[in-house]
């Protein structure tokens, strides 16, 4: 009975040793500002925030992406032609009836093709369903800049699901 306490009590040490996620995030973030600032002993926490979950978006499907960047495509090439009937609508030769014809079967033609994408990235985008990629935090510090003036850095990191590397930072002071 003594040996499986201590065996219980010593498996909840080790346990309660893992750095959380929370903590994980910050060594990372602390890491990277070491190989990325100017002057990293002029370097000033200001605020971790709280790790947060993040979620795919539709903007993140390759098919949505290329359905939406045809129908944008087919649409603004559409619309040039119909500016272009526009040039030659009232003209009385039979060389501007002929552009305005044409102009207006190829802003048809365009109009149809972008007609064909419209409902596949519409469709995606409804049937769309977040899935969990990872986590986010942000953080507020002050270093010197490149030029010895001291700045406030507010930026949001994103990390994987394990929180082992940071995949992508973005500045957010700005915002």
């Amino acid at each position: 009975m003594r040996k499986l306490v201590l065996a219980l009590i010593s498996i909840l040490l080790i346990s309660s040793c893992t750095p959380s996620n929370e903590k994980k995030a910050q060594k990372l973030i602390v890491q990277q500002l070491k190989e990325t600032l100017n002057d990293w002993s002029t370097y000033e926490s200001v605020k971790f925030g709280s790790l947060d979950t993040t979620f795919t978006k539709v903007e993140d499907d390759s098919t949505y992406l290329l359905a939406s960047a045809q129908f944008e495509s087919f649409l603004d090439k559409s619309n040039k032609a119909l500016d272009e009937m526009k040039e030659y609508a009232g003209m009385s030769s039979s060389y501007y009836e002929y552009k305005f014809n044409l102009a207006k079967i190829i802003a048809q033609i365009y109009l149809d093709s972008a007609g064909v994408y419209a409902p596949i990235s519409d469709s995606i985008k409804t049937h769309f369903v977040p899935s969990f990629k990872g986590w986010s935090m942000t953080h507020s510090f002050r270093a010197n800049n490149g030029m010895g003036n001291k700045v406030i850095g507010h930026f949001r990191y994103y990390f994987d699901p394990e929180v082992t590397i940071i995949k992508k930072s973005e500045d957010i002071g700005e915002k």
